[in-house]
């Protein structure tokens, strides 16, 4: 029985099974390794919907023997990195053998009399154990083998997290808070009631000058320019602005005419952060309107490159209510696209 498989040969299956160029899936695997690492080093527990969670396990320091020399050492402490998989997951892995039941072995019954008059010979017992141990492991790294390859297969659909918006949206921002300095500049209004109620005049006063400030104390997460340094991506300049990679789209949306692909930037380039009025996990129906539109900036951009994955970005579009935002973009979209997303099972996993 086969218990390995190579780096290579996962490429191959997983592209074979999806059509999708080996090349997308090797980068998209060494992504997702990244973002796997990052999230146990930040958060020590990964979790993937639908599938299971990453944790780390702490192992104090222990002492050991060397499996060559049997020489006795002492193993330092360390983190191993566990998956648990759901209940639907599992069950999934094992269906082939779901049908199956244990089965007494009835010639084993009279053997058992034989060992007990014997008290000071228990090695029978850790004989079996470690057998049964074993039969476990290799079934357990079996199952892995397969686990591994429904988990990358479902994982291709939901790392093309993209965020962006119109421009519209973002000058119906500004708008709005023009709207609300106008609301603030009517003095001579304050100054008519201030001869009745001098007190309450000036409370209102003070309230309607500090309104911008509370306007900007609700954005959750600021944003800010960025010149582009050797070696980054829209990937990496929003994983460390939004501690979430999977937003880079947003990025790009306000980028527009800085970027012409979104694979590719100039060294020097100096790019706007837009900010966020909610968090990462805690969006505002704002955000995730921006990000919609970010999306389907990025879908069209790929179409025009030409690029396979330009579909999985408006499959996230498609799995929000996010209605007003495909309409506006509803004459550059081809349908055959919007109808091949709405048949693909899955929830986009940003909110």
């Amino acid at each position: 029985m086969i218990d390995k498989i190579s780096f290579s040969d996962l490429v191959d299956k997983i592209a074979q099974d999806t059509g999708a160029s080996k090349s997308l899936i090797h980068d998209l695997l060494i992504e997702m390794a990244d973002v796997t690492k990052e999230g146990l080093e930040r958060d020590g527990r990964v979790n993937i919907s639908g599938l299971g969670h990453f944790s780390l396990k702490w192992h104090e320091v222990r002492t050991g023997r060397n499996p060559r020399t049997g020489e006795e050492i002492e193993i330092p402490a360390h983190n191993t990195i566990n998956f648990k998989a759901t209940s639907d997951l599992r069950k999934y892995i094992n269906r082939e053998y779901g049908h199956l039941k244990p089965e007494i072995i009835e010639t084993d019954e009279p053997e058992l009399p034989v060992i007990p008059p014997i008290p000071h010979k228990q090695e029978p017992e850790p004989e079996h154990k470690p057998l049964l141990d074993n039969g476990e492991k290799e079934r357990k790294s079996f199952s892995w083998l397969w686990l591994i390859i429904p988990l990358i297969i479902i994982v291709l659909a939901f790392l093309f997290w993209p965020s962006k918006k119109d421009h519209a949206p973002v000058v119906e921002a500004p708008a709005q808070f023009d709207t609300q300095t106008e609301d603030v500049k009517p003095e001579p209004e304050k100054q008519q009631v201030v001869a009745k109620e001098p007190k309450a005049v000036e409370t209102e006063s003070i309230v309607a000058d500090k309104q911008p400030a509370s306007s900007e104390e609700k954005i959750g997460t600021p944003g800010g320019t960025r010149q582009v340094q050797s070696g980054d991506k829209l990937w990496t300049i929003a994983n460390e602005y939004y501690q979430q990679a999977y937003l880079w789209p947003n990025i790009y949306r306000v980028n527009l005419n800085r970027i012409d692909n979104p694979d590719i930037l100039s060294i020097g380039e100096n790019l706007e952060i837009p900010p966020l009025q909610g968090e990462p996990g805690s969006l505002t129906r704002q955000d995730r309107d921006e990000i919609a539109a970010g999306f389907i900036e990025v879908y069209l951009d790929y179409k025009r490159l030409g690029k396979q994955e330009a579909q999985y970005y408006l499959w996230v579009v498609s799995k929000w209510e996010v209605q007003e935002v495909i309409q506006r973009y509803k004459n550059r979209i081809d349908d055959a696209d919007l109808k091949f997303t709405s048949e693909i099972d899955g929830s986009p996993l940003i909110k």
